[in-house]
């Protein structure tokens, strides 16, 4: 595994240790069902009070050579989990 993947693994690690409620960060699964630690499904809460509230906001985080430099934010649909 490279510098950059024993990186992002120690961060998941974190993460999961001490996850922030409604937020959720995860690697991706390619065709075969292996985690693709390059592409990771993030969801956002909206925050409570405020014409967010209630929204979960989608985004994919690419790390294309190792180092964040894609950030997307996928389409919401309150229909969908």
């Amino acid at each position: 595994m490279s510098l950059i993947q024993d990186r992002i693994m120690e961060e998941l690690r974190k993460w999961r240790k001490k996850p922030l409620f409604g937020f959720y960060a995860r690697p991706s699964r390619n065709r075969q069902g292996v985690r693709d630690m390059k592409n990771w499904e993030c969801g956002i809460p909206g925050k409570a009070g405020t014409m967010w509230e209630g929204g979960l906001f989608k985004m994919l985080m690419i790390f294309p050579d190792g180092r964040l430099t894609l950030l997307q934010f996928t389409q919401n649909n309150p229909d969908q989990s």
